[in-house]
């Protein structure tokens, strides 16, 4: 919990996928695309088809986030907090 509020990709808490994985979702979220340097490590790890439906799980999440976060939607009460 503490390295996804606090860390980086490069954490320690993170395996080398995961590292991968959260490289992903920044540069979409901040590029709306997938740069060569970052293409080339995930093709190593992952097929065309795995990062096709990452692409997609990404694009999802950032749907709902738009709309709990526009509605204003409260936490569930069962969700673990994170930590300040």
């Amino acid at each position: 919990m503490r390295a996804t509020v606090h860390g980086g990709p490069d954490d320690s808490a993170w395996a080398d996928e995961e590292r991968l994985l959260i490289r992903l979702v920044d540069e979409l979220h901040d590029s709306a695309g997938i740069s060569d340097e970052l293409w080339a490590p995930l093709a190593a790890v992952f097929r065309v088809d795995q990062i096709l439906e990452l692409i997609a799980l990404i694009g999802f999440y950032h749907l709902v986030s738009f709309f709990a976060n526009s509605l204003r939607l409260p936490l569930e009460s069962y969700g673990a907090p994170l930590p300040p």
